[in-house]
Parts: structure tokens; C-alpha cells; sequence
């Protein structure tokens, strides 16, 4: 049984208002958290690394070098801000500009999250919710034939007796796990892959070339994903560890319908620019 289509025009505005909603909230930890470590670091460094240069010599030269370390180590804090104002809407940028200005971000705060110790769990699944909302500013029209579907092999259970990887056609709909329902609802409709790590499945987005990638993972893998393949857009729906990681793991389904079923309408869904 296939998905319905969504009505369009003003209830899909707010059906994108209220997931972005949503997401604003998943992506706290970046915007709060992040911001702070990141404005206290660059500030900090920034300074003192501009204060050493020109205490040394004090020439045109080096009053030219640290300033150009000064905007450098401030580049972080400029990121943030950039992809703060993208995420609002206040903005607007091409997808490629953003790419490596969110990639620059979310790098330097996982580096400043090792620096101090922190748990990078949090920090990634904040990261995971903020890419979100740039792809969800980006609604538009889609085709069915250009999203591309990546579940996780951890979603199987472990007693079947079929290893469903790449295909999920492979599934016999035993029912032990959700690939059934998955199968059932939206199998032979979309391109769906089933990987068992994260380079298997840029090894499927790179062949498949799709121009938006659905994927479910845990923050971990979701997060180097989304930063392995941009600029390509990545909508990621996270999965649950009850067990711990890569084994049978859980999956909100209907969050997984619903946005599928929000992005691949005839006349609704979201550009690759």
C-alpha cells in the first residue's frame, strides 16, 4: 500500500513550520551550547594569538598578521552565525556555500567538544536536527525517482535468518522486525537501500546520484554522513539504541512515512540547490 498524497498550498507551509519547529528544538545543543564554547574559544584564541604577533614586532607586517589570525580563529564564531541566520530564513544562500560553512562549524565544535572532554552524542544529534532544518528551507517540487532511502542493517532482528543488506526486497516480510512494514508501505516505490555501515552507504548514494537522501542511522554515523556528502541534501531520521550501537535498533516509522510522504509529493518536495 503506497502513501497518499499530501494536500498542498497552505497546509503544507505548515506542516514544514511545524517539523522545522520541531527540529529547532532537536537542535538546541548546537545553538546554545555550541555557540557559547565556540564564541568563548575564538574570542579568546583569537586575541591572545593577536596580542603575541604584535608584542613581538610591532611593524606594519606583523600588525597585518594578526589580524589575519584574528579573523581566522574567528571564523567558527562568523560560521555560526551564517548558519544561524540561514536556519531563521533570514538569509539566503546556495546550498554550497552552506555546505562548507556548516561543515567548518560542526567540525569546530566537535574539535572544541574532544578538547574538553565532552561526549560528542549530544553535540551530533543537535548537528543531525540542525541540517534538517536547512534542507526543510529548501521545499520545492520533487520526483519520486530522485530520493534515494538508507536504512540501517541494525534494524533487523537478530534472529532472522536472512541478512537483508543492500536490497530490502530481500526481506520476507517474517515479520520479526520493521523491514516488513517498511516493505509493505513503501517497497517498489522508492529506491531504498539497507546498509550495514556508513561506507556502504556513500558507496549507495554515490551510485544511486539521488538529489535528496532520506536516512535513517545513529548520530554518529548520521553525522559523518551528512558531512561526507555534502552538498548533497540529507534528511536524517534518527534511530533508537535500546541495546546499544548496530544492534536491534529502533526506528519511529511513522516519522519515517511522514517524511517521506512530505517530500516526494507530485508538486511538492524540495529542490538540489
Amino acid at each position: 500500500m503506497g502513501l497518499q498524497p499530501l494536500m498542498v498550498g497552505s497546509h503544507f507551509n505548515k506542516e514544514i513550520e511545524h517539523l522545522k519547529q520541531s527540529e529547532f528544538l532537536g537542535a538546541n545543543k548546537t545553538l546554545t551550547t555550541g555557540f557559547t564554547l565556540v564564541f568563548i574559544t575564538s574570542m579568546a584564541g583569537a586575541t591572545l594569538s593577536a596580542l603575541i604577533i604584535m608584542f613581538i614586532h610591532t611593524n606594519i607586517l606583523s600588525i597585518l598578521l594578526a589580524i589575519i589570525v584574528y579573523l581566522f580563529l574567528l571564523l567558527p564564531l562568523i560560521s555560526y552565525i551564517f548558519i544561524y541566520l540561514l536556519a531563521k530564513g533570514i538569509i539566503i544562500s546556495s546550498r554550497h556555500t552552506e555546505a562548507k560553512v556548516l561543515k567548518i562549524l560542526q567540525l569546530t565544535i566537535e574539535f572544541i567538544y574532544r578538547l574538553f572532554g565532552f561526549d560528542l552524542e549530544n553535540i551530533q544529534v543537535s548537528f543531525v536536527h540542525l541540517n534538517n532544518i536547512l534542507v526543510l528551507n529548501r521545499a520545492k517540487k520533487f520526483k519520486h525517482d530522485d530520493i534515494l532511502i538508507l536504512l540501517p542493517h541494525c534494524l533487523q532482528n537478530d534472529d532472522c535468518n536472512f541478512r537483508i543488506t543492500k536490497s530490502i526486497e530481500l526481506c520476507h516480510r517474517c515479520g520479526k522486525c520493521i523491514f516488513k512494514d517498511i516493505r509493505d508501505k513503501i517497497g517498489g516505490e522508492y529506491r531504498i537501500s539497507v546498509v550495514p555501515g556508513g561506507s556502504q552507504a556513500r558507496e549507495a548514494v554515490k551510485g544511486a546520484i539521488p538529489k535528496l537522501v532520506i536516512a535513517s542511522a545513529c548520530e554518529r554515523d548520521m553525522t559523518s554522513g551528512i558531512l561526507d556528502t555534502l552538498p548533497l541534501m540529507v534528511y536524517g531520521v534518527l534511530i533508537e539504541r535500546p541495546y546499544g550501537y548496530c544492534q536491534r535498533t529502533v526506528i519511529d516509522l511513522q516519522k519515517l512515512l511522514k517524511i517521506i510522504h512530505l517530500f516526494t509529493n507530485e508538486s511538492i518536495a524540495i529542490t538540489d540547490g
